[in-house]
Formats: C-alpha cells, sequence, structure tokens
C-alpha cells in the first residue's frame, strides 16, 4: 500500500503489472519457467515494501497500546513463508522447503524473559502458550509446549511436523535439531536433509 508502494521496487520500469492481475508468476513453477533475474529482483523488492508496510503497522500498534502493555502479552509470527524461486517456484502451498515453513515467533510481555532462542518449535506450542497464558487448559491430546515456561532453555529433542499442499499432492514434513526429512505422499519417495539450526 501506499506510501510504501515504490519505495524498494522501481515502478517505472516494473516488468510485471502491479498489483499483480493473474497468477502468472505463481504458476510458472509447475513447468520449470522462471521469469528473468529483473522480475525476479522485481517481485522481491515489492515483498519487501509489504513487509515494511507490517513493519510500520506493528509499530503502531505498540504506540497506540502505550501504557496499556502494562500486563500485555503479545505473540507475532507467520502461517508460512514465500518462495522467490529459491527452488524454481513462487509464493507458497507448493512445496515444504524451509523458506515456506521456517518462520519468525516473536513472543513479549509481562513475564516474558527476554532471550533468543534457535530451539524449534511449532503453531502447536504458540496455541499451547496462548491458552495457558488465558488461564485455561488446552484441548485433550493437544502435543504443544508452553513456551513461556521453557523460555531460555531447550525444549525436549522432538519433531515437528508439517503437512498439506495447496496446489500439487500431499507432502509431510518431519523435522528434528540436525535432520530433516521430506516424504511426497504422491510419488511415495523421500528426501532427507542436514539442518544446520546455528
Amino acid at each position: 500500500p501506499e506510501p510504501f508502494l515504490g519505495r524498494f521496487a522501481d515502478l517505472d520500469d516494473a516488468p510485471v503489472s502491479v498489483p499483480f492481475s493473474d497468477y502468472t508468476l505463481s504458476r510458472r513453477w509447475k513447468n520449470g519457467e522462471a521469469p528473468a533475474v529483473p522480475t525476479r529482483d522485481f517481485v522481491s523488492n515489492l515483498y519487501d515494501e509489504e513487509i515494511l508496510a507490517v513493519d510500520q503497522a506493528f509499530a503502531h500498534l505498540m504506540e497506540g497500546l502505550g501504557t496499556e502493555l502494562e500486563g500485555t502479552r503479545l505473540a507475532f509470527t507467520a502461517d508460512h513463508g514465500e518462495e522467490f524461486w529459491d527452488h524454481g517456484g513462487f509464493e507458497h502451498g507448493h512445496t515444504l522447503n524451509s523458506e515456506l515453513i521456517r518462520v519468525p515467533l516473536f513472543v513479549i510481555g509481562a513475564d516474558v524473559p527476554t532471550t533468543r532462542s534457535t530451539t524449534l518449535v511449532s503453531h502447536q506450542d504458540l496455541y499451547t502458550t496462548l491458552v495457558g497464558w488465558g488461564g485455561a487448559e488446552p484441548a485433550s491430546g493437544t502435543a504443544g509446549l508452553d513456551l513461556t515456561s521453557l523460555a531460555g532453555a531447550d525444549l525436549p529433542a522432538r519433531a515437528i511436523i508439517s503437512e498439506g499442499l495447496l496446489y500439487g499432492g500431499d507432502e509431510v514434513s518431519l523435522i528434528r535439531r540436525t535432520h530433516r526429512l521430506r516424504f511426497d505422499l504422491v510419488e511415495s519417495n523421500y528426501r532427507l536433509f542436514c539442518v544446520n539450526r546455528e
């Protein structure tokens, strides 16, 4: 949105129309065609402008809360990342590659220690944490851990699972601290990756 549009992307030399009028770019991953580097850079710069817009909106929220932040806790995360042709694709929903499933999680506020961790967590943990903040118990059978009580400490060794795709056949991704296994449920094949979390 304005006033961020054009901050990083040169709109006078735009290789694609803004806003995107169709899904030409998002479909190209399926047939292996990738746009030229200037187009990829332009689209990535547009996304950076969206990040800046969200950053400013979050700052506005924090300023608006002002002193009301006393006793307040906030969690900031995303449901998915975006691919910019890192592996030949664009947008999200077509693979479980790291750029799509590794998302930020910030938890701030009263009684939340200030720490940074590379420990694997999932949205199930966020659910359990938020329910706990509200003074309730998580639903029976929930696998999530309360991140507040574990902040600053390593979580137990466990696997984090991501599954499902919007486009194409289904996949499952199982991540441990040092390895990630991706299993294609349609093709019945798998890939094992070594992961550096430091």
